[in-house]
């Protein structure tokens, strides 16, 4: 999976439950100057960020996007890790509750 590098995030301010903000991204191996626009970013638990509206009982996973899917849960997990792993880098201060901060 290619490195996620071009990432903004936009916190939230205000009471939003578990949203704490929204991801765009630059996906330039996919397609030229392709963006992911808009990622709801969930705090779960102090160590968990995830990213796409919470699954409903029955959805697929792919289904979090409206127009992003994954042929397997695999492919899915990846494209995660990868987002996860750019927005670590570009703001490590969102993953301090994980380290007890």
């Amino acid at each position: 999976m290619p490195r996620i590098t071009n990432i903004e995030y936009m916190p939230i301010s205000g009471d939003w439950g578990a949203q704490i903000g929204w991801l765009s991204a630059r996906l330039p191996a996919a397609f030229t100057d392709m963006i992911l626009n808009g990622v709801p970013v969930f705090r779960q638990r102090p160590a968990a960020i995830t990213f796409g509206m919470p699954l409903a009982p029955g959805e697929l996973p792919g289904s979090r996007y409206s127009c992003i899917t994954f042929d397997t849960d695999r492919h899915r997990q990846r494209f995660l890790a990868a987002l996860e792993e750019a927005l670590r880098a570009a703001h490590p201060e969102l993953f301090a509750p994980e380290l007890g901060k």
